[in-house]
């Protein structure tokens, strides 16, 4: 328990047990008279009637287990009285808790939008001049009328006060009318404004009654805003009309054409897909495909219930077909993509400052496949961001990998590890810290 509580939020709350007695008690560990059990009524810490208390806080406190809430009930004026004991308490430590009240009072902020478990509404027309909210979550879930959503004024949507996190915007979206629609005014706003899980939103795209000059059902020169699957095959011609296409709210399939790249494609932003059954963008068959880059394309996101990662399958018969860095470094960087299915080869790369084939001081590019023996130079590795190959690390006296604290990006496309650490007999701590996607797989041998 001590090593899951150092190490990161954990949730405990489906956890069914009690604490195990120690067989040997030593000096930094004191046992009470009865092994105490996981008490899901409980708070895990509870102050109360302690009249001469002045402040609540614990200097070194970090985390509550198991059930998060926190109760001070009926001690000093002073506590009751004063609402920065709130903040004090709350900013000394490192996680959310469930619940933390002082003389009843909750010091939390409502942290999601939620309309529930309402029979007879078919819309939030209640709430159509809102124009900005702040949650982790939006939960519209059991309303077995609503149609729709109405929200078109909204603008902004930002995390509660006193929230640093990066996390995604997570939309639930269930249990309502069989018709239930999305705007896609709507759905072009979540995606310009937070990056989304959309694993339990059940629905489609309304269709609009009314297209403006921006949205359009078929590609039209005008059209900003595709609503539909754009579905680019062997007769299509006009690619000119696609220039200004900035959202497709839909799928994007390019399958059987002679295109050689998606230069057309030169303002794509975001791709949102509400079919639960295909990758939002699917690319196959393109005999000539040499290049595979959407300049601009900021979001994907789909309701994709069977995985949390967009799939990115590229593949080329061409064997002038090849990857430029650029390319490459643009599809790792795409929030939660599986690009494990990118058949081809690298193109030939312009070495820079900050790419190259011999790690330097200020590079943080290497091309090439990268193998680390106890004779390497380490200092000029903690640099490093992207490796457009392979790594080795074999045959060394590491006991950690701390040289490589700014990797970040492993991508090699052929068929063959990633990443191998073999035959390093001191080696203790293999983690990468800052380590996000390997293209292939990891094998550690020691």
């Amino acid at each position: 328990m001590d090593f899951f509580m150092s190490n990161q939020k954990t949730d405990l709350r489906l956890l069914d047990g009690k604490y195990c007695p120690p067989a040997d008690v030593d000096s930094e560990v004191c046992q009470v008279p009865e092994v105490q059990i996981f008490d899901a009524l409980k708070p895990a810490i509870l102050v109360e009637n302690n009249l001469n208390l002045k402040d609540i806080q614990f200097p070194k406190l970090e985390r509550v287990g198991i059930i998060e809430r926190v109760i001070f009930n009926n001690n000093s004026e002073l506590i009751s009285t004063k609402p920065e004991f709130c903040e004090r308490f709350k900013k000394s430590l490192k996680w959310e808790f469930d619940e933390l009240l002082i003389d009843k009072n909750s010091c939390q902020e409502f942290r999601d939008f939620q309309f529930a478990e309402n029979p007879k509404i078919n819309d939030l027309g209640g709430l159509r001049n809102l124009s900005s909210i702040a949650c982790m979550n939006i939960n519209i879930w059991d309303n077995s009328k609503m149609k729709f959503w109405n929200l078109l004024k909204l603008k902004t949507i930002k995390y509660p006060k006193n929230v640093y996190t990066n996390k995604n915007l997570k939309i639930f979206a269930f249990d309502l009318d069989p018709e239930f629609c999305i705007n896609s005014k709507e759905m072009e706003f979540f995606m310009s404004n937070r990056k989304l899980d959309l694993d339990y939103l059940d629905g489609k795209y309304c269709q609009l009654s009314e297209l403006d000059s921006e949205v359009c059902l078929i590609p039209e020169v005008q059209c900003k805003h595709f609503l539909g699957n754009l579905e680019i095959g062997p007769e299509f011609s006009d690619f000119s009309i696609l220039k200004n296409v900035e959202v497709i709210l839909g799928n994007l399939i390019i399958d059987g054409t002679q295109l050689e790249t998606f230069e057309f494609f030169e303002n794509l932003k975001f791709v949102a897909s509400l079919d639960k059954s295909k990758p939002p963008i699917l690319v196959e068959n393109n005999m000539n495909l040499k290049d595979i880059q959407f300049p601009k394309l900021e979001n994907l996101t789909s309701t994709n219930p069977n995985s949390t990662k967009f799939e990115i399958y590229i593949s080329s018969e061409s064997p002038e077909f090849c990857i430029t860095i650029e390319e490459m470094e643009m599809l790792l960087k795409i929030e939660n993509s599986d690009i494990d299915h990118i058949f081809g080869k690298y193109c030939k790369p312009e070495f820079s400052e900050t790419l190259c084939k011999k790690p330097e001081e200020k590079c943080t590019g290497y091309f090439g496949d990268l193998t680390i023996s106890k004779y390497s130079d380490l200092n000029n590795l903690e640099f490093l961001e992207i490796i457009y190959g392979s790594l080795t690390i074999k045959e060394t006296n590491f006991k950690n990998l701390n040289f490589l604290k700014n990797l970040k990006f492993v991508a090699q496309m052929d068929h063959k590890p990633a990443i191998i650490i073999q035959d390093n007999p001191n080696l203790v701590n293999a983690t990468f810290p800052s380590l996000k996607v390997i293209i292939e797989f990891l094998n550690l041998r020691n």
